[in-house]
């Protein structure tokens, strides 16, 4: 990682992971992983391993990774036909109602 590789002098004490993305249809990262979970999930994992593997992260430090309950609509993907368009709305953000 490029922005992993900046980084010089001392270390990574303290890594809280917070990105989240709620995709409106259907897309994929350039790995080709679906773009919630390449973004939630994996891109969490990717920066934690790039600090863990380059030395920067502290051997005491703290990871704190988070993500949303988009998860929980499993029911409403389809992961047969990913490509087809599902009737989904994705919920106001609270406060927004």
């Amino acid at each position: 990682m490029p922005a992993i590789e900046e980084l010089s002098g001392g270390s990574v004490d303290l890594v809280v992971a917070n990105a989240g993305l709620l995709p409106q249809r259907h897309a994929l990262s350039k790995q080709g992983h679906e773009a919630a979970f390449a973004t939630n999930a994996l891109g969490h994992h990717a920066l934690v391993r790039a600090l863990e593997e380059s030395g920067l992260l502290a051997n005491d430090a703290t990871v704190v990774l988070m993500t949303g309950d988009i998860y929980i609509m499993a029911s409403a993907c389809d992961q047969i036909r990913p490509h087809i368009s599902l009737d989904y709305r994705p919920p106001a953000p609270a406060g927004l109602i």
